[in-house]
């Protein structure tokens, strides 16, 4: 598989991870604060919420191992012009 095509599906990853984990944090706030009732479904919620931020945390991780090279010179790059 190119390195392309791995960038591509790792940064897709991010994005919904993210996107899922954005979602579950709201409706999490919103539970939290304004409804004290549904206290399974945040319990489920929650968990969801957990698990799908570390795999976020994982994926992010890859995509900054990937993309080393590229924040090293870009790092060298920027601190040269000052």
């Amino acid at each position: 598989m190119s390195r392309l095509k791995i960038n591509y599906i790792v940064d897709m990853l991010m994005m919904v991870l993210f996107i899922i984990t954005a979602i579950t944090g709201v409706i999490l706030f919103y539970w939290y604060y304004y409804e004290g009732s549904r206290k399974l479904h945040q319990t489920t919620m929650s968990t969801w919420h957990n698990y799908i931020g570390l795999l976020f945390i994982v994926i992010m991780s890859i995509h900054i191992i990937l993309h080393y090279k590229w924040i090293i010179s870009t790092s060298k790059n920027i601190i040269k012009k000052k």
